[in-house]
């Protein structure tokens, strides 16, 4: 991969507007059996806990953090 190439790949917190290419990027791991299906409803109601890596504007790859406390 050229340095051009590596500099236009961003990660960056998810926007309600990249709902439908992360529902496209998770459906597709979840029907080979890889991920737990998500609906876009899903998508949208967690986005905030979503990091998306891009370039020129297409998803490449997506993380999600849940936090969570033990009592």
């Amino acid at each position: 991969m050229s340095a051009a190439a590596i500099n236009a790949v961003r990660v960056r917190p998810a926007r309600a507007k990249d709902v439908r290419g992360l529902y496209a990027l998770i459906r597709h791991y979840s029907d080979l059996g890889i991920l737990l299906p998500r609906t876009e409803q899903d998508l949208l109601q967690a986005i905030d806990n979503f990091r998306v890596i891009s370039s020129k504007g297409k998803i490449l790859a997506c993380a999600v953090l849940h936090f969570t406390l033990r009592r």
